[in-house]
Parts: structure tokens; C-alpha cells; sequence
């Protein structure tokens, strides 16, 4: 009897010791990784989880009427072509075509993963009785600079334009505030594009009605009053109308929303010359 309770007395003592090597391995486990930098993190992070991130997927598609006071005139596509790569760097890229009875317009954007500031710009220009001018924007964000090149089929010309901060994009505008997780009431924000200057400010939220129906919306202007845009006051702050206040006083209203690159891609190749 004796023997078999110095044999249980032993396993007992073998099994506190196992435990408790394994508690410490464990515990030291533990306070090594709780010791991993943030930055090392962060940087476990690929291009594809930031991209879900956005409030705004790959191929989305909005679909405006453009009117000239209140007689609808033609209409205009913005498509979000998600990631893409120019001149070796990873950037996203955006296309925006309207069509109008006696004008196209295609502009082929391509933008800062970060800033959401512009890399380069690709434009066609076709006016009935015309013959099509083309023009390339090409960004220098480091030194404010963006050099333009308009091409034309008998006449060419290039010039620079020199800022004092970095160059914004209007089309560009939107997305920014898009990916913004949090509105500020009263933000404000100094706007610089290559030929004009303006304070964009959030006026606050208001209903507004389109063919998806009724919403309440972000409102944001700018001071002096140049243009208006709302974003739709959810997640994903869709640009429900933009609204021009220059001389040419035009507005686009969303009609609707798709999801498809290939239409986008399509209307390129129609801008290129045979």
C-alpha cells in the first residue's frame, strides 16, 4: 500500500512540473508577440485589404443625366477601375465620359493609392465641326508643378503650371471625401486645381431627390461658389449630383448604378484613332 502511494505521489509532482514548464513557455510566448511593432502590423497588410477598405469597389459604375437647367441634355459615366500601375507605381485609376449632342468627353484619371491626388491625366476631346484635340496631364506632386500637353490635329501645344501646394483633381474631389471614415461638421479644405483656386467647405446634410429616390445627403461647396456636390449620408457616400455654378451653369443627377469595367474600357478604345 505504501509503494503504490509513493508511485501516485511522484506522478503527481511529474504532472505539476510539466504543467507548469508549459505555463511558462506559453507566458513567454505570449509576451514576445504582444512585443510585435505596430509598423510590422500594418505592413502584413496587401494592396487587396486596403482596397476593401474602400467604400467604393472595383467596377463600380454611376451613370448621371446632365442637364442644363432643367432639360436633360445628355449624360455622363464615372467608372472606378480600382488598381492599377503607370510608369511602375501602383496607382487607381478612374474613367469619366459624358456625351452631349455636339460633344464627347473622355478622361482617363490615374491617381495616388495615399493622397488620392493626380498622376497623370489622359483626355479626348470630340466637338462636331471639329477635328479631336487630345490633351496629357502629366503630375509633379513633390514640386507642385503639372506640365500640359495639347494636341491638335494641325497645331500643338505644352505648357507648365506652377502651384505653391499640391495639385488637386475635380473629378478626383468626391473620392476623397468618399474614403473619409468620418464627416466633420464645418470641415473645410484649401482646393488647388491647375486653373483654379477655391475653399471647399461641408455645409451639412440635406434630402435631396434622384431617380433612386429620396436621400439625405452630405453637402459640400465651395467658396467662391465654383461648384456644389452631395454625397449620399451612409457608408458609401455615392455622389448623387454635382452641380456646376460657372457660366456654363450644368448639373449631373445619378440615374444609376452598375458594377462593370468593360463598358468603360469600351468607350477607350472608341477614343483611340484607327
Amino acid at each position: 500500500m505504501d509503494r503504490r502511494r509513493k508511485v501516485f505521489v511522484v506522478l503527481i509532482i511529474l504532472s505539476f512540473f510539466c504543467f507548469v514548464s508549459l505555463g511558462i513557455k506559453f507566458l513567454a510566448k505570449t509576451k514576445i508577440s504582444s512585443k510585435v511593432p505596430l509598423p510590422t502590423i500594418i505592413h502584413l497588410l496587401t494592396n487587396k485589404d486596403i482596397d476593401s477598405l474602400l467604400p467604393f469597389p472595383k467596377g463600380e459604375q454611376l451613370i448621371y443625366d446632365v442637364y442644363f437647367k432643367k432639360l436633360k441634355v445628355g449624360k455622363s459615366v464615372l467608372t472606378f477601375h480600382g488598381e492599377d500601375k503607370i510608369d511602375g507605381k501602383d496607382i487607381y485609376r478612374i474613367t469619366f465620359s459624358t456625351t452631349l449632342p455636339l460633344f464627347k468627353d473622355f478622361e482617363d484619371i490615374y491617381f495616388d493609392k495615399e493622397t488620392f491626388l493626380p498622376v497623370k491625366v489622359f483626355r479626348k476631346i470630340n466637338k462636331i465641326g471639329n477635328f479631336p484635340v487630345r490633351i496629357k496631364e502629366e503630375y509633379d506632386q513633390d514640386n507642385f508643378k503639372v506640365k500640359i500637353r495639347k494636341q491638335g490635329k494641325f497645331l500643338s501645344k505644352e505648357f507648365i503650371i506652377k502651384k505653391d501646394a499640391p495639385i488637386h483633381n475635380a473629378i478626383i474631389l468626391p473620392y476623397q471625401y468618399r474614403r473619409k471614415p468620418v464627416i466633420s461638421e464645418g470641415e473645410k479644405a484649401r482646393i488647388i486645381l491647375p486653373k483654379a483656386d477655391f475653399e471647399l467647405v461641408y455645409r451639412g446634410k440635406e434630402v435631396i431627390k434622384t431617380r433612386l429616390g429620396e436621400s439625405p445627403a452630405y453637402v459640400f461647396a465651395s467658396i467662391p461658389p465654383k461648384f456644389t456636390f452631395w454625397l449620399s449620408a451612409d457608408e458609401r457616400k455615392i455622389p448623387l449630383k454635382i452641380k456646376s455654378l460657372n457660366v456654363v451653369r450644368y448639373s449631373l443627377v445619378i440615374n444609376s448604378i452598375g458594377n462593370s469595367i468593360e463598358a468603360a474600357d469600351r468607350r477607350l478604345q472608341e477614343t483611340e484613332d484607327p
